[in-house]
């Protein structure tokens, strides 16, 4: 049986004219997917940008507030230890400061965190461990402030006081610190 040379070119031709349409549909749908995954990643990006801004006017406005507080512990902490028989109940009538992590989070869960630049998420991921850490020291310090019931013991009162004035410290080191972080990250 004799193969015809003008066969061989036709079916050759159609072979590379098959694989050359499905590599071509392939590159395609790479593109368009690609195109949808940056889209993705920008959009999680600006969401990430305003929240961040928002988080650190939010945390601007806290600085001032917070030393009010800390003074007002203070002095607190002072009347006490002078006067070992009062018996009077302190607040300090604090407003505390929230921030938020929504977008940051949907980002990881939505996977658009894949397509976002490397060093950028490790400079995100590392502004929001510190909102983490602030996060975890008002939760500390709302716990203190909930037995605001100061008509124990006068020693035991001062140590309320002072535990409570370790925490806000502490809110207010990390408020500084992130204030810092964000103003430095171009947003």
């Amino acid at each position: 049986m004799r193969i015809n040379k003008d066969y061989i070119i036709k079916i050759t031709i159609e072979i590379f004219s098959v694989v050359f349409a499905v590599l071509l549909a392939l590159w395609l749908n790479e593109r368009k997917e690609a195109k949808q995954h940056k889209k993705l990643a920008s959009q999680a990006e600006e969401n990430i940008r305003i929240e961040l801004n928002e988080n650190l006017e939010v945390l601007s406005k806290a600085v001032p507030r917070y030393d009010s507080y800390i003074t007002r512990l203070d002095s607190a902490i002072l009347t006490y230890e002078q006067n070992p028989q009062l018996t009077k109940k302190f607040n300090v009538g604090a407003s505390l400061s929230v921030i938020t992590t929504v977008a940051w989070e949907t980002t990881k869960t939505s996977k658009a965190i894949n397509y976002i630049d490397f060093d950028r998420v490790m400079g995100y991921s590392k502004i929001y461990e510190v909102h983490k850490m602030y996060k975890d020291e008002l939760d500390e310090y709302i716990h203190d402030m909930a037995d605001k019931e100061f008509n124990d013991k006068n020693k035991k009162v001062i140590w309320k006081l002072k535990r409570q004035r370790k925490h806000l410290s502490e809110v207010q080191n990390i408020t500084k610190q992130l204030n810092k972080a964000l103003q430095g990250l171009r947003l």
